[in-house]
């Protein structure tokens, strides 16, 4: 791997990273909301809303995953593999996790979307009991102390779209990483195919 491949990786994984802290973050602040004992807003029971807690799992997940890349592409670099077996178990790693960050924040996006726009939205009729809400549009149409939740909320939404594209970027970048150290890995057992025929020969001789 050369320096240039070995750099972008860890900028992209580190712009991830951070990201991925930032959502989690944010879309914990959902959790620390007591409506009884600080607000006297109780929480409607139209909220049907699970984009809290998926965007809280792309967070934890985002972290895990700049941990991961950071050890596997730190063992790409220093060459520590003794085996074959080990170099194919980093080199499946670290394709999975790639693969896994773009496909991940992706569908969370659309879900998160797709049910903020089909949410209810403020003012609300009254005589309309059809629809739901969201945590994001309850806390922004209700205002007053529930602000702070909405502007987290919305931040952590819109936050999801470059985490979404600078995943994307990163398992590009993965792949195309992959398909070359497996290039080399195939050449290299060429090689060494050849490299011990000849060996072969030459005792014969």
């Amino acid at each position: 791997m050369n320096p240039i491949q070995l750099y972008t990786l860890h900028g992209l994984n580190g712009i991830v990273g951070c990201l991925s802290v930032a959502v989690l973050a944010l879309a914990s602040t959902v959790f620390y909301y007591d409506s009884q004992q600080y607000y006297g807003v109780p929480l409607p029971i139209e909220i049907e809303d699970a984009s809290p807690i998926l965007m809280m799992w792309v967070g934890v997940h985002g972290v895990v995953d700049l941990i991961t890349l950071f050890f596997v592409l730190r063992a790409f670099r220093r060459n520590v593999f003794k085996t074959l077996r080990a170099r194919q178990f980093h080199d499946h790693l670290f394709l999975y996790v790639g693969l896994f960050v773009a496909a991940r924040n992706l569908v969370v996006l659309i879900y998160v979307f797709a049910v903020y726009n089909g949410a209810k939205h403020f003012p609300l009729d009254a005589r309309d009991h059809s629809g739901y809400l969201t945590y994001e549009t309850w806390a922004c149409g209700t205002g007053g102390y529930t602000q702070g939740m909405c502007n987290s909320l919305r931040a952590t939404r819109w936050i999801l779209v470059p985490l979404t594209m600078f995943g994307i970027a990163l398992t590009g970048m993965v792949v195309w990483t992959w398909l070359h150290r497996k290039e080399e890995r195939q050449v290299g057992e060429v090689e060494g195919l050849v490299t011990r025929e000849d060996g072969g020969h030459d005792n014969d001789n």
